[in-house]
């Protein structure tokens, strides 16, 4: 049996400079989409709706072809699922040895009871993409619905708890 691949995972923000970097450990790879785990290796922040805490568990979707990406988070401690947290995204870039991935501000927090949080819209809106590049601004926004019309109807990845990574 293969050992697990890690891989480099690299966020870029939308100045295009490298935002964040860390580890990750390739869980399943089709040609739709790469998902990995990781493990949060910050301090803990309090987002105000969600507490991160070092070792919380991270399933990471990295899809190919869409503009978003999907992290399912799970508390180190107990396994506790603690939510999702959606990114906007342009397409990454997928390696056998990294996912880069390019932040586009927008995300969206669905919580275990299926409650969405909006995020920093203004902070999109403050990139000037509909002027600037007005196919990436398009291809944001039907991401943008895409993700909210899957939270309000409870569609997959929305539908229950997964299944993919438990740590207990």
């Amino acid at each position: 049996m293969a050992s697990p691949r890690r891989v480099v995972v690299r966020k870029i923000d939308p100045n295009g400079q490298e935002a964040a970097r860390y580890h990750g450990v390739v869980v399943e790879e089709n040609a739709e989409v790469v998902t990995l785990t990781a493990k949060w290796g910050s301090p803990q922040v309090d987002l105000g709706y969600l507490v991160l805490r070092p070792g919380d568990v991270f399933v990471e979707y990295f899809f190919r072809a869409r503009w978003y990406n999907i992290f399912e988070i799970y508390q180190a401690v107990d396994g506790r699922f603690l939510g999702w947290y959606c990114n906007v995204t342009r397409p990454p870039k997928i390696s056998s040895a990294e996912v880069v991935w390019y932040d586009l501000a927008l995300d969206l927090f669905v919580g275990p009871d299926g409650r969405s949080k909006e995020l920093d819209e203004e902070e999109f809106e403050a990139l000037g993409l509909r002027t600037k590049d007005p196919e990436a601004w398009r291809q944001a926004m039907l991401a943008w619905k895409d993700l909210l019309d899957l939270a309000e109807r409870q569609k997959l990845p929305f539908s229950g708890y997964p299944s993919i990574w438990n740590c207990r």
